[in-house]
């Protein structure tokens, strides 16, 4: 293989692994990806940090230290190689907490882990890449008093069932808080307060943590909701919130319908639609693409936008032009075209002279515009590496071709020779025959001659 074309190969090889690897996962990381420490002044900290090397190739490793604090950071080495076979790595950090920190709440150090990969050294091809990883050193510094703070998320929002609320809470005050419960306000998009929801009450020491469930009283409908946790504890009180959904956006497409329809004239389709959703859908849309038995294209056509009011029906509509139409059966595809997301719906359409007839075919799917274009970036990912196989493939068959090529050489010429050479010199040839059976076993001896008389016979 010439030094051009094996350079070449390496390159298409490399550029194949690095789109497949593209969207895996980094090749080094981090355990624990977060330490999070009370602080104590003057007091040292130490614990383990682990080096995973995911990717199971040789890693060349730097770790270092950055952020607030980072000079008080010691470890235990910062740079090295980790094999291919080599899991993990284990390194230690040891931190010297300042004697005060003026400022209350968390203090962060990054432990910052960058990983570079290389090819053999002997490769003619060489990609590295470096990869980095973080991981978090939090120093929390209590408040003065009483403090504490909280999150909410929203629990088991399918259609159907009783929504939960999760509302962690965090005493990061100097002080035990005797008494901590919250209240659950649940509003609807239009703002209107739809439920209320007090939790148990409990007790929180300085510098633990805990969680408190709200349990919706009712079931809500199809929609975007608000709700806001006021967490009281004490004297005191903090506030949490969160948006969420229960069930799924979904214009729905009810039916297609053609009236006053005569053959030849155009024909009006009425797009029917149902919005469940708690919200208006703006600027909704149809494409339209009608087929005949054969699959060839007979028209297409986009509507015009339109709003379709919250928990409301709504219409679009599109025309097609039949002149030259012949009657018979044929598929129309509807595509719905809402806040970023699509829904399609087949229909099979039975013109005749003074009427056509809908029937639906395929029950519609909801898909979000992303997902749409995550399948067309896998099918270019797909294409591109097809090629890129190809192109291995017709550089290797070729390179090899020209690795054979002397030898192919040598059996053309043979085949070249005249065949009267072969018949010159009998006596030369059945000379050297006779010598060639000398050399054999015995046996072998007693029969050579015979066939060597043969042949001159």
């Amino acid at each position: 293989m010439r030094q051009k074309d094996r350079r070449i190969v390496n390159i298409a090889i490399l550029l194949a692994i690095s789109i497949l690897l593209s969207s895996s996962a980094f090749a080094i990381g981090v355990s624990p990806s977060k330490n999070v420490v009370p602080f104590k002044p003057g007091q040292k900290v130490s614990y383990t940090l682990d080096i995973v090397n995911n990717g199971h190739e040789m890693l060349d490793v730097l770790v270092y230290p950055r952020g607030e604090f980072e000079k008080d950071i010691k470890l235990s080495t910062q740079s090295f190689r980790m094999g291919a076979k080599e899991e993990t790595k284990r390194i230690n950090i040891e931190f010297t907490m300042p004697g005060s920190i003026e400022k209350a709440g968390e203090h962060t150090v990054d432990i910052v882990a960058v990983g570079s990969t290389q090819t053999p050294e002997e490769s003619e091809a060489i990609v590295k890449a470096d990869l980095a990883v973080i991981s978090k050193l939090i120093i929390d510094v209590p408040y003065p008093d009483k403090y504490a703070e909280a999150r909410m998320y929203a629990l088991d929002t399918e259609l159907g069932k009783k929504t939960s609320f999760s509302i962690p809470v965090f005493n990061k005050g100097s002080k035990d808080i005797e008494q901590l419960y919250a209240t659950v306000e649940v509003s609807n998009s239009d703002g209107t307060k739809i439920d209320e929801i007090t939790t148990e009450k409990t007790s929180l020491k300085k510098g633990d943590n805990t969680k408190l469930i709200a349990q919706a009283t009712k079931e809500y409908p199809n929609g975007e909701y608000h709700a806001v946790a006021t967490v009281h504890y004490d004297e005191k009180q903090t506030r949490a919130e969160t948006m969420f959904s229960v069930g799924e956006l979904e214009l729905q497409i009810k039916a297609l319908v053609v009236d006053g329809f005569v053959l030849g004239q155009v024909a009006r389709f009425d797009i029917m639609l149902q919005n469940s959703w708690s919200t208006d859908l703006k600027g909704v849309y149809a494409e339209m693409e009608i087929t005949d038995q054969d699959n060839n294209r007979m028209t297409e056509f986009k509507t015009v936008a339109t709003d379709i009011p919250a928990k409301q029906f709504g219409r679009l509509e599109g025309y097609w032009y039949t002149e030259g139409v012949m009657p018979g059966i044929y598929t129309a595809k509807v595509t719905l075209h809402y806040a970023n997301k699509i829904t399609e719906k087949m229909f099979e359409l039975e013109v005749q002279p003074n009427r056509i007839l809908t029937r639906e075919l395929v029950a519609g799917r909801a898909v979000s515009a992303q997902e749409e274009v995550n399948i067309q970036n896998n099918s270019y990912l797909i294409l591109i590496i097809l090629v890129l196989v190809a192109v291995i493939a017709v550089l290797f068959i070729k390179t090899r071709g020209r690795g054979q090529k002397p030898a192919n050489a040598l059996v053309h010429t043979a085949q070249a020779t005249p065949t009267a050479a072969a018949t010159q010199e009998p006596a030369a040839q059945a000379s050297q025959t006779v010598q060639t059976a000398s050399a054999t076993s015995p046996a072998t001896q007693s029969q050579q001659p015979d066939a060597v008389e043969g042949k001159k016979t």
